[in-house]
């Protein structure tokens, strides 16, 4: 009979239910508000119906799973934990003493169909980092590069209010458009109103962790990413950029010039809801920030 063993780093993500996969290829439902994340304490295995894509309970949340990887001494710890306040943590690798003995620890033991040891159990060795070795441009080149290929002729914002959503019991959260800055398309926006505090709002924009090019809506469960900056007293503001959602590209990028022009389109967006945001009464222009975890997005800021 083949021993149990701990299960390596790639099984945990690979089975994690952060989303269900459908027919068409797309992530479209979001797990992580069936997992047992912000909770008490760890909870018996099947309390909570988060269900990874091979049936395995409690992958995202609970309690954080050893690993047998190690990595300079310490060794990987995977899922998340109970009393992680942001639900994506499970997908971030991280490495702790072998002597932690944390209630947020727990371990899941698997038997593996081969004995020898596989670059999936194996120990992982971090790529050495130092300080980038392209020399930066001046802030003159910078400039140039901004006003040729980003910048864009002020012209009206013509916004609407799409929809207002009131259900919460913390934010309203308004479905708002505006002109792009390019053709005749619009830039669609969720923006969530504090309803516990008085404006004007410092307000926070949302760079995007990249799951939005693959879901064809906002989903529910995607705002526990971010609710907390809301129950804070702040709004909060998450522009659809072009290629997100709605917006998403009808064909795939075929070379470095049109992911060049895409990036553009993208930056001009996120530069276009600025504008929108300092055009209300109800923001503060002078408290803005901007929110990115793990975010592709984060260069078209």
């Amino acid at each position: 009979m083949k021993p149990f063993r701990l299960h390596g780093i790639a099984p945990v993500k690979l089975s994690s239910p952060m989303f269900v996969q459908n027919k068409n290829g797309s992530f479209a439902v979001n797990m992580a508000n069936l997992s047992n994340f912000r909770g008490d304490g760890p909870a018996p295995v099947g309390a909570y119906k988060g269900i990874g894509a091979f049936g395995t309970l409690d992958m995202a949340g609970n309690v954080r799973e050893w690993c047998r990887n190690e990595t300079g001494g310490l060794r990987f710890a995977r899922g998340g934990a109970w009393d992680v306040m942001d639900t994506m943590a499970f997908t971030v690798l991280q490495a702790y003493s072998p002597w932690d003995r944390s209630q947020q620890n727990g371990i899941r033991c698997v038997r593996y169909e081969v004995q020898q040891e596989t670059g999936l159990q194996g120990p992982v060795v971090e790529p050495a980092t130092g300080p980038p070795k392209e020399k930066p441009i001046s802030d003159e080149e910078f400039h140039l590069y901004e006003k040729a290929l980003y910048a864009y002729d002020p012209m009206d914002l013509d916004s609407k209010i799409e929809g207002i959503d009131e259900e919460n019991s913390f934010w309203k959260r308004e479905r708002v458009s505006f002109a792009a800055a390019y053709g005749n398309e619009r830039v669609l926006g969720y923006l969530y109103l504090p309803k516990r505090t008085t404006p004007p709002y410092q307000t926070i924009i949302y760079a995007h962790p990249g799951m939005a090019t693959r879901l064809s809506s906002l989903q529910p469960g995607e705002e526990l990413l971010y609710e907390f900056l809301i129950k804070s007293g702040r709004a909060f503001f998450l522009p659809v950029l072009k290629g997100m959602y709605q917006r998403q590209y009808k064909t795939k990028s075929t070379g470095l010039n049109m992911n060049k022009d895409r990036l553009i389109e993208q930056s001009r967006d996120f530069r276009r809801s600025i504008d929108y945001l300092v055009s209300r009464s109800d923001v503060d222009p002078d408290r803005l920030g901007v929110y990115g975890p793990f975010s592709r997005w984060a260069s078209t800021a």
